[in-house]
């Protein structure tokens, strides 16, 4: 039977207080960096178990990192980076290491990690480049498959924390962005793994805008394109703000309160009111600016009210679209809207980046791995057209907790792929169960194959101790809802 070759994780936010991996104090009001989190250390021990049952154990696998591993959007970069050490001493104990390589595809939390890779890589090239007059636009993608790469792109600060370690001195951290590919031998077939951001609008939002100031432009459909549109927008929000001093710990403050409909709310209320008080202390002012001459303008025809109301409706409009993310619709795996991009993004962005990278070896055939959701499915995926058959779709769930109250759709998965490309995703935990559902098991919906089997058995071999991994998750979900309500009522 084949081995375990791959090992998928994602969504760890590592340094992020309601994350899972994080440790907390005892009660649960700050992080605890002395120590690994207990729910890391049962997912490395996990994770263990899964490839003991490889025939093979002097070949390891390969883990790959799907993106939002570090939490670099809320969290500060040390934080994020202790933890991070702390998961490297657990899965690669010197004589005891779990993994061979690993691979790592940023998504929207952890994407400056992807903009310090590219630089790093593009100053590589020049260095070697022996004609240095005319230089390549820096890239803004890696290809797909690039598990063979001989000048692979690496994660400096990733690679910098393994390397301090005696025995890991010449291990490196290899980046792809957005999409990592593993290709069959016949090349008929692959699994293509993309951390997510790309599927939802928001991140978008720059081609949006520009599409719509200028009619004549057109959405972006190569991969390089869009990254390249929206990177800074992507770096500037969701990866660099909530490392902004003081400042960074106001948006920490909003997106706690995102997770709170009416706490949300009335934070963006009292926004608009400080916003208008700030206006109107300001009227007496000379008008040096046309900024300044509108927001005069403005408050001498508007009522009070009346304004506190347009700026709100205002906010409403920008952090409100923020707020209404993927991951805050609870009714089914996937929202419409995201079905519709998944399919824009599987036929026509994808399966040109396909085309252009491999032409007629293009693989016919894929199976599509992602996260950024946080709620962990299995499902056969019709609505795509360029493939000889219907997208098999697996979402890794994360490691965070989103929301004060328990939802059934969200939890983490691990998803194991062995040699012949057969994906067996496993549920590590959810947050709510219903009935006499399994704690622990493959997710419902996958694809029947030799490895799911061979999993199953192993699970059913090893119940005491998947249950009490049950049993810590939940003690640590009880933790981070407690820190939730703690800042959202602050």
């Amino acid at each position: 039977m084949p081995d375990i070759k791959y090992v998928c994780l994602s969504d760890m936010h590592l340094g992020a207080e309601n994350s899972l991996l994080t440790k907390l104090s005892l009660d649960g009001l700050k992080k605890d960096f002395t120590a690994p989190s207990p729910v890391l250390v049962s997912l490395v021990e996990s994770i263990r178990t899964f490839i003991s049952s490889n025939q093979n154990s002097t070949k390891k696998p390969t883990l790959i990192l799907l993106g939002d591993i570090l939490e670099l959007a809320l969290a500060e970069t040390q934080e994020a980076g202790m933890v991070f050490d702390q998961f490297v001493d657990l899965i690669l104990p010197d004589g005891k290491e779990l993994f061979e390589d690993v691979f790592y595809i940023p998504g929207n939390h952890d994407h400056h990690l992807w903009e310090i890779a590219r630089e790093s890589q593009y100053i590589k090239y020049i260095e070697r480049k022996e004609d240095k007059k005319e230089l390549p636009e820096m890239w803004h993608t890696t290809n797909i498959f690039i598990e063979n790469d001989l000048f692979p792109t690496r994660c400096d600060f990733m690679t910098a924390i393994v390397q301090k370690k005696d025995h890991l001195k010449k291990r490196m951290i290899k980046v792809a962005y957005p999409n990592f590919g593993i290709l069959s031998e016949d090349s008929k077939k692959a699994v293509i793994l993309h951390h997510g951001h790309f599927l939802e609008d928001i991140y978008l939002l720059m081609s949006t805008m520009n599409t719509t100031i200028f009619p004549n432009q057109k959405m972006p459909e190569m991969i390089w394109d869009i990254e390249k549109e929206n990177f800074a927008w992507i770096d500037f929000f969701w990866s660099a703000m909530g490392r902004s001093g003081n400042a960074g710990k106001g948006v920490e403050l909003i997106y706690d309160k995102m997770t709170d409909e009416k706490k949300f709310a009335e934070l963006l209320q009292n926004i608009a009111k400080k916003i208008v008080e700030s206006m109107k202390a300001k009227e007496t002012e000379e008008a040096s600016s046309i900024w300044k001459k509108i927001m005069l303008f403005l408050i001498r025809l508007i009522p009070g009210r009346s304004l506190v109301k347009i700026v709100y409706g205002i906010l409403q409009m920008t952090l409100g679209f923020i707020a209404k993310q993927e991951r805050s619709d609870s009714n089914d795996s996937l929202s419409d809207e995201m079905k519709n991009k998944l399919v824009s993004y599987l036929d026509v962005t994808l399966f040109k980046q396909l085309l252009a990278e491999k032409e007629e070896n293009a693989p016919k055939e894929i199976q599509f791995v992602f996260g950024h959701t946080h709620k962990p499915f299995a499902e056969t995926f019709a609505n795509s057209k360029s493939y000889v058959r219907p997208v098999d779709l697996v979402n890794t769930g994360g490691w965070v907790v989103d929301t004060v109250e328990r939802k059934s759709t969200c939890g983490g998965a691990v998803i194991l792929i062995d040699e012949d490309l057969n994906i067996a995703p496993v549920q590590i935990y959810k947050e709510a169960y219903s009935g006499n559902e399994e704690k622990l098991g493959i997710l419902p919906g996958a694809q029947s194959n030799p490895l799911v089997t061979k999993i199953r058995e192993l699970i059913s071999k090893n119940t005491e101790d998947f249950d009490s991994f049950s049993k810590l998750a939940d003690r640590e979900i009880e933790l981070r809802i407690v820190n939730l309500k703690a800042k959202i009522n602050a």
